[in-house]
């Protein structure tokens, strides 16, 4: 039989009984100490996953605010609307985009419904890896721009996408001479500006810009800088978020 120390005063071995009383108290005793540990160990648990839950509210809220954090826009590009308007709309845009020309009406008649109070900052955003037309469509808006026809240009390609996106590059490229031409502009210096480096160079930049400010798609809103994460469905929630910038700016 086993022995175990004897409490102080009593000598010689241990009765059953009071071995099996001993026993129990030294099980109870483990057990006790063994749910100290466990609630010590729950609460390091508890205490870590609210520290990671804080940690990553912390992130998801910056996230938010820098997504409502105004960028800084360059004043390059094509204005329509009121040059006073103290609501500007940007638009990064493709001309071969089908996305770009569903949005142009709400775009349009915005710039009616809010007349005087914003205006339109159009700048190229050509997807050349997957529209083929997209850079020299920008190119004869540019050259027709020159001549002071940009927004007739830029109406056509918009309107008559379906004509000109699915022609390959040399089809296209005389079918907006063309238009050029009912535009009535003198055809032989839109022709040569279809190639100035100078426009290349131009679109570049704003593609760059684009770019650099987070736009990976077309069409991509900012109203008074501040981008529009999520395109409109529809004119009236297009309409309710530049409402929502023109009251602020009162």
């Amino acid at each position: 039989m086993d022995e175990t120390r004897l409490p102080a005063g009593r000598q010689g071995p241990m009765t059953k009984r009071e071995l099996k009383t001993l026993r129990k108290m030294e099980k109870y005793e483990s057990v006790r100490q063994g749910s100290g540990s466990n609630l010590v160990k729950w609460a390091i648990i508890a205490l870590g996953s609210l520290l990671f839950l804080a940690f990553f509210g912390f992130i998801i809220f910056s996230i938010k605010q820098s997504k409502n954090k105004p960028v800084e826009i360059s004043s390059t590009g094509w204005i329509r609307g009121s040059e006073n308007a103290k609501t500007t709309l940007v638009e990064f845009g493709d001309f071969q985009c089908p996305a770009c020309r569903a949005a142009e009406p709400f775009v349009r008649q915005a710039l009616h419904d809010f007349d005087g109070k914003i205006k339109l900052h159009f700048k190229h955003f050509p997807l050349t890896s997957i529209h083929s037309n997209a850079m020299l469509a920008a190119r004869a808006a540019e050259a027709a721009g020159v001549q002071g026809k940009f927004w007739q240009m830029h109406d056509w390609l918009y309107d008559n996408q379906d004509l000109w996106a699915p022609l390959n590059g040399s089809e296209a490229r005389q079918k907006m001479i063309d238009v050029a031409k009912k535009l009535k502009v003198d055809s032989d210096k839109f022709t040569e500006d279809l190639d100035n480096s100078t426009i290349s160079d131009k679109i570049a930049a704003m593609q760059n810009e684009a770019i650099n400010i987070g736009v990976n798609a077309t069409p991509t809103f900012y109203i008074n800088n501040k981008k529009v994460e999520s395109n409109p469905a529809s004119y009236e929630e297009f309409k309710q978020l530049i409402q929502a910038e023109v009251d602020r700016q009162k």
